[in-house]
């Protein structure tokens, strides 16, 4: 399988990175083919809405363009991403605004997994975000396979002592 990881962390050693690495040790890495892009550390514009796009290639030349042969290719997309007021990474949430350029591309079949964490521990700081992934899967007709919030946990110590790293590497064992 082909798994496209797309992480939106500023953080290297941070939350969602950590609930990551567990996904990751639990994968059994011979059966699949796992490319990873940390979108905090590359140069990705925001889309402009400039339309000149329109024949499926974004004008901008930036890293977003070897992150769409990738993403064509994915069997299986993981977004990674600390909740930040109630949503997506800036850093990630850029990278999504610009499947744009290649929109109809990707209404195909792919499982999504979300591995998010979030200091607050009050369920309502996932609606929005939720809200956000199934709408962008219901419009590309992606299934979710998974989704892993890491409530209350906004320090590295925080998640150590959480179920949410043992629930992030049975998940990658599952895949």
């Amino acid at each position: 399988m082909n798994i496209l990881i797309l992480t939106g962390s500023p953080r290297k050693n941070g939350t969602s990175n950590l609930l990551l690495k567990n996904f990751l040790n639990g994968i059994d890495k011979e059966k699949n083919n796992i490319k990873r892009y940390d979108t905090a550390f590359l140069k990705i514009d925001g889309c402009n809405a400039c339309y000149e796009c329109e024949n499926g290639k974004c004008i901008k030349k930036d890293d977003m363009q070897d992150i769409y042969n990738d993403l064509l290719r994915a069997d299986m997309i993981v977004f990674v991403t600390p909740i930040y007021y109630y949503n997506f990474s800036a850093q990630l949430k850029k990278v999504i605004d610009r499947f744009y350029a290649i929109d109809e591309e990707l209404h195909t079949k792919k499982e999504v997994i979300l591995l998010a964490t979030a200091c607050n521990a009050e369920e309502k700081v996932i609606k929005p975000i939720q809200m956000e992934l199934e709408a962008i899967c219901e419009y590309f007709g992606w299934n979710i396979k998974e989704k892993i919030f890491a409530l209350g946990c906004g320090e590295v110590e925080d998640i150590k002592a959480s179920k949410y790293l043992e629930e992030a590497y049975n998940l990658g064992k599952s895949i």
